[in-house]
């Protein structure tokens, strides 16, 4: 098995109430480190097949474009 997948893919199968609340966590907190850094958050690609988490630590990485 992949550590690192898509969300999408991972959001496929059951994950725990505590899991569930650890990805919306990180997209606060994602979201949180942009407005502080004066940056867009439309520039966040939220898609669900582009978000990758990794299954052992579920740490998530986001793609941002930078495109204004």
């Amino acid at each position: 098995m992949k550590l690192k997948t898509k969300l999408y893919e991972y959001l496929l199968f059951p994950i725990s109430k505590k899991e569930f609340l650890i990805v919306l966590e990180q997209i606060v907190m994602a979201v949180q480190k942009l407005q502080a850094n004066s940056m867009s958050i439309s520039n966040l690609v939220m898609e669900v097949y582009k978000v990758y988490i990794n299954r052992n630590t579920k740490e998530m990485q986001f793609l941002y474009t930078g495109n204004e």
